[in-house]
């Protein structure tokens, strides 16, 4: 261990470096977890028990498609999102999900080309359930007692756009997103060329239609644009159908996190993509990394490994392997919901790594003094990140070379304790009392557990914060 420990202090200062684990960013607080709690303590920490999650994102989905489906052609994700918007004063967490359009649930002659690709096009609707509220139980006449509290921001049966909130909403329509981009040849084929052919919503006596006046899309009226998207998605219609006009734009690579990808390829982008509303706009927010995989003297470690948590292995979203050294969540990306303007923020300006690319090409990335505090309120630690962190930090919490090469005070990611898994335990965003400041405010913050090494007991409490003004500050309660 002696002879070790020189290239083990390198390696625990330089993966600290590489990972975003030094002193400047992580805070180590001892931790008594006293077992019993007077009434006083837990009235004084209101900003974390009234805000006790009933909801859980990874198992309501359901229960969105039930009482806010709608038509059998939209549909939510089996997991849905977890975000944070300040009602009354007060910061609450919500469940949110975008009601997207999903063709693959087009039925009969909704199948058909026409159909497919000219009247079926958009989504509708930004849903959000506050994540610590049921329904009553008591005097309900519905009998939906237990379920959950919707408001949905829609185009309502008048035309008109019902925006109850959690945040008003201007445009609830929906042409970009991960639902609609999972279908084969997503495309769609908008812009007015005679009567509104876009199924929009319905009255009780007709359906009413829209014509899209977004920015997003390529011209495609002329015979050479639709000559080459005829050879492109192999599709004769393009040359053939009447619904084809001068003003017609076709919309495609309709998934946020690959038009992220088309604008800027040297980013490694976050698993999950969710929506916000921003400036009332629909947008969903991506994460993106740069990252290496030859920094001195880090450890190498696998993504694809430390971010496959019981979630992910249980909806199969596992990412690709890929070996970094470096991580740094250096830009924040949002595209917008409706037109698919692409916009990529700085978050990370000390990042070097971020600098060269930017200089590289110049423009492509927007300052962090351009991110607006309506987006910064809605901008999350991102969990990719997170969970290479903590698995990190179980060996590179410690500092003695001696002990670290001993192994006798490394961690564990905790199991995911349901008997039917064998993965990990994913992190997990609350509302709760602020550990970055260390008082009772409400701070918006990801969690895990850590275990002792190979021991089902508690060995710490890792939070990192979301909130704007302690944003990135991981705290560790040790036990």
């Amino acid at each position: 261990a002696q002879k070790e420990s020189e290239f083990i202090s390198r390696s625990i200062t330089a993966t600290r470096q590489a990972y975003g684990l030094t002193d400047e960013t992580v805070t180590y607080r001892d931790y008594s977890g006293n077992a019993a709690t007077d009434a006083k303590q837990v009235a004084a920490d209101r900003s974390t028990t009234s805000n006790i999650r009933l909801l859980d994102p990874n198992v309501i989905s359901p229960a969105f498609t039930q009482f806010q489906q709608g038509k059998n052609f939209y549909f939510f994700p089996d997991q849905l999102s977890i975000d944070r918007y300040e009602t009354d004063g007060a910061l609450r967490d919500f469940v949110v999900a975008a009601r997207e359009l999903n063709p693959s649930r087009l039925i009969d002659n909704q199948r058909d080309w026409i159909n497919r690709h000219t009247v079926y096009t958009h989504g509708n609707g930004f849903i959000a359930s506050p994540a610590n509220t049921v329904r009553g139980i008591a005097n309900d006449p519905n009998q939906n007692g237990g379920y959950p509290e919707f408001l949905a921001s829609v185009v309502g049966a008048n035309g008109s756009v019902v925006s109850p909130g959690p945040a008003p909403l201007d445009q609830p329509r929906i042409y970009f997103g991960p639902v609609i981009a999972s279908a084969p040849e997503d495309y769609a084929i908008v812009g007015k060329n005679g009567t509104d052919r876009e199924y929009d919503y319905e009255t009780n006596t007709e359906t009413k239609n829209y014509t899209y006046t977004g920015v997003g899309g390529v011209p495609v009226g002329n015979w050479v644009a639709r000559s080459v998207f005829a050879a492109k998605f192999a599709e004769r219609n393009f040359l053939f159908s009447s619904v084809i006009g001068p003003n017609s734009r076709i919309l495609f690579n309709r998934d946020p996190a690959d038009r992220v990808k088309a604008v800027a390829p040297w980013l490694t982008t976050d698993t999950t993509v969710y929506p916000a509303i921003v400036n009332k706009r629909m947008v969903w927010i991506i994460d993106g990394y740069t990252t290496l995989d030859n920094y001195p003297y880090s450890e190498l470690t696998s993504l694809s490994s430390a971010t496959a948590d019981s979630t992910e292995v249980a909806i199969n979203r596992l990412r690709p392997d890929k070996q970094v050294s470096y991580i740094r969540n250096s830009v924040k990306a949002t595209v917008d919901a409706y037109d698919g303007t692409v916009t990529l923020y700085a978050q990370d300006e000390k990042d070097p790594v971020l600098a060269a690319w930017m200089k590289t090409f110049p423009g492509t990335v927007k300052p962090k003094s351009d991110i607006t505090p309506e987006l910064a309120a809605h901008l999350r630690y991102p969990e990719d990140l997170f969970k290479v962190q903590r698995a990190l930090l179980a060996k590179y919490h410690v500092d003695d070379p001696v002990t670290f090469f001993s192994t006798s005070d490394f961690w564990d990611v905790p199991l995911d304790p349901n008997p039917t898994a064998s993965s990990f335990q994913p992190p997990y965003y609350i509302v709760a009392k602020n550990l970055a400041k260390n008082d009772n405010s409400a701070s918006f913050q990801l969690t895990t557990a850590m275990n002792r090494f190979r021991r089902d007991f508690l060995a710490a409490y890792v939070s990192a914060s979301s909130d704007p003004d302690t944003y990135g500050r991981i705290t560790v309660l040790t036990i």
